[in-house]
């Protein structure tokens, strides 16, 4: 069992790019389709740091045990990429990556954030749901719900 206290949530580093593709890959996988352009990023998440995006990571023990990204899709900001390994799952390592991402996008001067799901998974609709109500002056997580093959 992980212990959220040591837990360490890091910026993208080249030594955690394999991780990143590895365990986006696997989630995925596991119920749908990897499509090319999915793979394209998770393949080079230098990508998203060029376009002004973020690549976070939970690391215990210098395990990766979770990601998350912050995306600049041109002035819109999305959070995606973001998937816990199966073994450390339930143990809150996703609320620390979200509020993560969230924090540095305030610090950005972003006020609203675009947080998608799969209308097939439902747990992650649930916990995005929480998300995705929650709201202030200053700022917006806006929930986005899709069907994918």
């Amino acid at each position: 069992m992980t212990n959220p206290d040591e837990i360490a949530i890091v910026r993208y580093a080249p030594q955690w790019r394999q991780a990143f593709r590895d365990i986006n890959v696997a989630w995925i996988t596991k119920d749908f389709a990897l499509e090319a352009e999915d793979l394209k990023l998770l393949e080079n998440p230098e990508e998203i740091l060029a376009y002004g995006g973020m690549v976070f990571f939970a690391i215990e023990r210098e395990e990766v045990l979770g990601t998350a990204a912050l995306i600049n899709h041109g002035g819109e900001h999305e959070l995606a990429k973001m998937c816990v390994k199966e073994p450390a799952q339930g143990q809150g390592i996703g609320e620390l990556l979200c509020r993560t991402v969230i924090d540095c996008a305030r610090e950005l001067g972003v006020t609203e954030i675009v947080l998608g799901t799969n209308r097939a998974l439902a747990p992650a609709r649930r916990y995005t749901k929480s998300w995705g109500s929650s709201r202030s002056r200053s700022f917006r997580v806006h929930l986005c719900e899709q069907t994918f093959a």
